[in-house]
């Protein structure tokens, strides 16, 4: 069975949040390439490995110790994963949601893999 690549990719759980801007980040890059076949689950490590370099994401261990400043709702998603890592947002993502895509388009087109 395939995974949500939603909520998790490459066995690392993600926040909501993450999940579904890598929902809407795959959309809008489909939608700038038409003709071009591209799956979830390329885009979305492409797209991590990217946000991860730029520090708008970053993994938490719940096994290991929660970071200071976490929120209470994201800290209970990462103990209720049982120990299973999780890609959880920045504020600075939170604030460039709306054009975080357009700015990291031109990056992202390297690492894409796309499909015959």
């Amino acid at each position: 069975m395939k995974d949500d690549t939603r909520r998790i990719i490459d066995g690392i759980r993600l926040h909501p949040f993450v999940g579904l801007m890598l929902y809407n980040g795959v959309s809008e890059i489909r939608a700038q390439n038409p003709g071009k076949k591209l799956t979830n689950l390329d885009f979305c490590r492409s797209a991590i490995a990217q946000l991860g370099k730029l520090n708008l994401i970053y993994k938490i261990e719940a096994r290991v110790v929660l970071p200071r400043g976490l929120d209470d709702r994201t800290a209970r998603l990462a103990k209720r994963q049982r120990g299973t890592p999780m890609w959880v947002l920045t504020d600075q993502l939170a604030d460039k949601s709306s054009t975080i895509w357009s700015e990291l388009s031109p990056s992202l087109k390297g690492g894409i893999v796309w499909q015959p």
